[in-house]
């Protein structure tokens, strides 16, 4: 690897469905999440979730150019399904401590997976799918999401996928960054989420300001 450029923050990520969300959220949502504008960089790992529990040897090389340090996965396919996005955060946590990011980096796990987000907020489908496919009507939408809605123990991203093939929208990291795009930040109550919200404005924190309230 060569001698990274600096910056605020160095983000990994085990695909480019995540990266494309984190990406748009980054550059797009400031104002929804909170914080102040950074300067990023964004990898995807090899390995998918299993690689990023490595982030502590991922990341040695960006140390000393980047001020903050974040890791993003899911915990299903991590292998560390048992135990937990909670106890899975603190391990990766505690190793990229110990390599020298001391307290300039967080790990935010996804349980069970980035999917999760999207049934958080079923309507943001309905908002996006068509601006993708015009032929689609929010009705259209609405019929499939709910058809195809996932259970308490059904696989979120499988549920999603359904969706996107009954609609004939074809599975993509753009259509994850449009939805990104189009979410209601304010009102999402998932825990990965909140995490990740709250790091970046510990993080970034930006000027108070007043007037309008900040979009969603």
């Amino acid at each position: 690897m060569t001698q990274p450029s600096g910056g605020d923050l160095v983000v990994i990520v085990p695909c480019d469905d995540i990266r494309a969300a984190i990406s748009v959220l980054l550059e797009g949502r400031r104002d929804g999440l909170g914080c102040a504008g950074v300067t990023h960089r964004i990898d995807r790992v090899a390995n998918r979730d299993n690689g990023v529990r490595k982030a502590a040897e991922y990341l040695r090389v960006y140390q000393g150019s980047f001020r903050f340090a974040l890791a993003l996965l899911d915990l299903e396919g991590s292998g560390r399904e048992c135990a937990g996005a909670q106890k899975t955060e603190s391990e990766i946590e505690d190793s990229l401590r110990r390599s020298g990011w001391e307290d300039r980096s967080a790990v935010v796990c996804i349980d069970p997976e980035l999917e999760a987000w999207i049934w958080s907020d079923p309507g943001v489908l309905a908002r996006t799918l068509p601006a993708i496919r015009p032929s689609l009507t929010r009705e259209d939408v609405e019929r499939a999401a709910q058809a195809n809605a996932p259970g308490p123990d059904e696989d979120h991203e499988d549920a999603f996928r359904r969706t996107l093939a009954q609609l004939n929208v074809r599975a993509s990291s753009f259509v994850y960054g449009q939805l990104a795009r189009k979410a209601r930040l304010r009102t999402c109550t998932d825990r990965a989420f909140l995490r990740l919200r709250e790091t970046l404005r510990a993080w970034f924190p930006r000027e108070p300001r007043t007037g309008a309230p900040d979009p969603e």
